[in-house]
């Protein structure tokens, strides 16, 4: 092997070195690009985690690290149903409308992000609650009338006076339920204010309480109550004891209009109206009071002769009198067997509404009819209360128990 000198050695190498490229020396100073990243995080973050049906939630989505420039992040949700809406649909930064929900309901608010053929997600909850319904008032209700016991029975009617209030929902109507909740009676009532209705069925017999209800169109309602004595026996009693107080002569014997002969049920009681014409219409109402609570019939007559029994009712309002009116019950041989004479003074004309006018005709009518009495028990209000006024319309069910019975009797019965 041949030795080779140490400076041929050195040639060699330099010559191999001049030999690579030339072009500018040896050393490649150009950058390095950046690596591709394996993957993207996606971090979603929201204003609010839970929100009221219909509300809005502030969403951004943070990528790391940066995507590349022009990349999109687009948005949907978990479950797609009852769909809320992103506005707008794509973006770093966008808001989400909750949709409306029956019950508590947690969605997946997702971000998407496509990279390369590659796609990135990132998720948030959020819970939905519905939309809490406002509270609901129901109807209120309240008696003027009666506010005392009341004894009842077949064929009567008990009126019932009071107010109504309106919650949040439409009126519907009013009922009477029995002790035992079934229904007794109901009324339509749409409009907030005073009520006044006649209960004519009173259910069980016994000593009870009744409820009056006010319902409203979605069925909230308040009630209050009513005590009652449901007893035909001690109604008639009740009323036996009121005609031997109000409508009886010194001799213990009833005093009422004269013998109808078969009764004022089966024959109308005259009324005579010859001076008062101009006033039939309110004669008419207050008559009609007495049909409704006692079933007796009136016809109004104009005749120059009065034929016995009957009613006459005579126009003296050029007369100012201590009292609006008056009646005179009249005999010709038997004290128990009347006629009545109505005097219409000037205070009914002037001084009185035409509500007030038909009770002060009605009053002085049960004069004729009933009691020569003022009556105070039953309390007020009553028809026959002293000086009676508008807001004594109203017979009481004894009352109209003994109007029955005093016209089921001759004259002169002792209850």
């Amino acid at each position: 092997m041949k030795k080779l000198s140490i400076a041929l050695l050195i040639s060699i190498i330099i010559a191999i070195i001049s030999g690579c490229g030339g072009g500018g020396g040896g050393i490649n100073t150009s950058p390095t690009p950046p690596p591709t990243p394996s993957g993207y995080t996606i971090t979603v973050s929201l204003s609010n985690n839970t929100v009221q049906e219909g509300e809005e939630v502030y969403v951004e989505a943070r990528v790391s690290p940066d995507p590349p420039s022009g990349s999109v992040i687009t948005w949907s949700q978990e479950p797609a149903s009852p769909a809320g809406s992103f506005n707008p649909p794509s973006g770093f930064q966008t808001t989400w409308t909750a949709p409306k929900v029956s019950s508590p309901t947690t969605f997946t608010l997702k971000a998407s992000l496509s990279v390369g053929g590659a796609i990135y997600f990132g998720v948030a909850s959020i819970t939905v609650q519905p939309q809490q319904a406002p509270p609901q008032n129901p109807p209120t209700i309240s008696l003027d009338y009666p506010t005392s016991e009341q004894v009842v029975g077949t064929g009567t009617l008990l009126t019932i006076l009071g107010s109504i209030s309106q919650g949040s929902n439409p009126l519907k109507e009013l009922q009477v339920l029995d002790s035992d909740n079934s229904l007794l009676q109901k009324w339509t009532i749409t409009q907030p204010g005073d009520f006044r209705i006649d209960l004519s069925n009173f259910g069980s017999k016994g000593e009870k309480s009744l409820k009056i209800r006010i319902v409203d169109s979605i069925n909230l309602y308040s009630e209050t109550q009513i005590q009652v004595i449901n007893d035909d026996n001690l109604l008639e009693d009740k009323a036996r004891e009121f005609l031997r107080k109000y409508s009886c002569y010194g001799d213990g014997g009833t005093v009422r209009l004269g013998n109808l002969q078969t009764g004022p049920y089966a024959r109308p009681v005259r009324v005579y109206i010859n001076t008062v014409q101009q006033w039939k219409d309110l004669i008419q109402k207050a008559c009609s009071f007495w049909t409704q609570y006692t079933g007796i019939q009136f016809e109004l007559v104009v005749s120059d002769v009065a034929e016995h029994p009957f009613i006459a009712i005579a126009d003296y309002t050029n007369e100012d009198k201590y009292c609006l009116a008056e009646t005179f019950r009249c005999y010709q041989q038997d004290p128990h067997d009347i006629d009545g004479v109505i005097r219409l003074y000037k205070g009914w004309k002037d001084n009185c509404t035409l509500e007030a006018q038909i009770v002060v005709l009605a009053h002085e009518i049960g004069h004729a009819l009933l009691t020569g009495q003022e009556v105070t028990d039953p309390p007020y209000p009553n028809v026959m209360w002293p000086y009676a006024d508008a807001s004594c319309n109203i017979l009481p069910p004894i009352m109209q128990k003994a109007t029955r019975l005093l016209y089921e009797w001759p004259p002169g019965t002792k209850p």
